[in-house]
């Protein structure tokens, strides 16, 4: 996945709705990628693929979509943090314009997010 394509995948997770097990699934895969942006690079396929995987399906199916009665939730605070993190690291601002670092102390927010 080339970087437009993995900033674009960052920018959307803060519009996703997921379940608590789901956003537990989203956190784990940001963190590999936060490992593979820190050095590890090896491991980027990986979490690129795992975010992909913990994301909103589109088609649910199986006897444990059916049974979850989580109710999905917006974005919580921690995952849209390290999101905004992970966007500077990728010379990102967290408005989501190029050029890394807006000066805003990281208190910004990636495109469409809102209060939550």
């Amino acid at each position: 996945m080339g970087e437009e394509r993995l900033v674009g995948l960052l920018e959307s997770v803060v519009l996703w709705e997921l379940p608590e097990r789901g956003w537990r699934r989203v956190d784990a895969a940001l963190g590999l990628l936060d490992l593979a942006l820190g050095g590890r690079g090896e491991l980027l396929p990986r979490a690129e693929g795992e975010l992909l995987m913990a994301g909103p399906r589109r088609v649910r199916k199986g006897l444990a979509d059916v049974l979850d009665a989580q109710r999905p939730r917006q974005v919580p605070e921690p995952t849209r943090e390290l999101v905004n993190r992970l966007l500077r690291r990728l010379g990102r601002s967290a408005d989501g314009t190029a050029g890394g670092h807006s000066g805003s102390g990281g208190g910004g927010e990636p495109r469409g997010g809102g209060a939550g």
